[in-house]
């Protein structure tokens, strides 16, 4: 298990060899779940600012609309 960029730790490779199916999709879950008290963070800080300045790109897997209900229903896509 190498990137081309640098070696992915032992101890990581391992751990994540060790998990079956079922349990990396419930970790990445998880780890998906952890991440939207930030994500909903950010969002709510540019909007407080009014939108001032460079827009706000949120990128990457964790960005399910169904994860945050409450959020997306109240926000028009960009080209909406």
């Amino acid at each position: 298990m190498e990137n081309p960029e640098r070696e992915v730790p032992p101890h990581v490779a391992e751990h994540y060899a060790s998990l079956t199916v079922d349990e990396l999709i419930t970790s990445v879950l998880a780890h998906y779940e952890r991440l939207w008290p930030r994500i909903r963070t950010l969002v709510a800080t540019h909007a407080a600012q009014g939108g001032a300045g460079a827009g706000l790109v949120l990128e990457g897997s964790a960005l399910w609309p169904s994860a945050s209900p409450d959020w997306t229903s109240r926000t028009r896509p960009p080209c909406g």
